[in-house]
């Protein structure tokens, strides 16, 4: 699942609808950013706009061809998940992402060797480890998708990106809003830039 923008839906502001039908654009549908966020203003808030959160079997409807990166929040939420990407046969343009190790793991269990994920954090603190090496286990995941750092400990470093791509990993990097760390991670050769500023990030890859 080749991505370069990922736009991300976890803001307290949606983006546009039209950021999901420009070419090359995947959708990072996940609350992590929203749970964590300060609540908005109530006057900048999406309900507020008069814009309504769509149902996941909406996005999947609407956009057949869209890629979505999807973190279900909650264990409750992973089989219902599975049915939805059964009902769809979507399973071949969705990555699942967790925060739980043990979440994805079920959810690999549930795809029957179709689900395409990302690595937990158990398996990412692992990766990172043995990325000294040179080399990293692939620990039943499809990519990596991290944060620069995670507190002191620097995660997308040249030795971890490439680490990462011998062992056919793409490394997904989130949530960068900034020109400058844009244009960074893609000269250490990262695959993939989760952003609430697509436009920017647009604009990053054209030059």
């Amino acid at each position: 699942m080749p991505y370069r923008c990922i736009v991300s839906l976890s803001g307290p502001l949606f983006p546009d609808r039209s950021a999901l039908r420009a070419p090359g654009v995947d959708a990072a549908l996940t609350a992590a950013s929203r749970a964590r966020a300060p609540r908005p203003p109530p006057a900048t808030r999406a309900v507020d706009l008069g814009c309504r959160v769509p149902r996941l079997e909406h996005i999947l409807e609407r956009f057949p061809d869209a890629r979505l990166v999807i973190d279900p929040k909650t264990d409750r939420g992973v089989v219902p998940l599975a049915a939805l990407l059964d009902r769809f046969a979507a399973w071949e343009r969705v990555c699942v992402g967790a925060f739980s190790d043990l979440r994805l793991a079920r959810i690999r269990r549930l795809g029957r060797g179709r689900a395409c994920t990302s690595m937990g954090p158990g398996a990412t603190a692992i990766a990172r480890a043995a990325s000294v090496s040179g080399r990293l286990p692939r620990l039943g995941a499809d990519c990596l998708q991290v944060p620069i750092r995670h507190g002191p400990v620097p995660l997308v470093t040249e030795r971890f990106v490439c680490a990462a791509h011998r062992a056919r990993l793409p490394v997904q990097v989130w949530t960068i809003d900034d020109a400058p760390t844009m244009r960074r991670l893609l000269d250490l050769g990262a695959d993939a830039i989760m952003t609430n500023r697509p436009a920017l990030a647009f604009e990053i890859l054209g030059t």
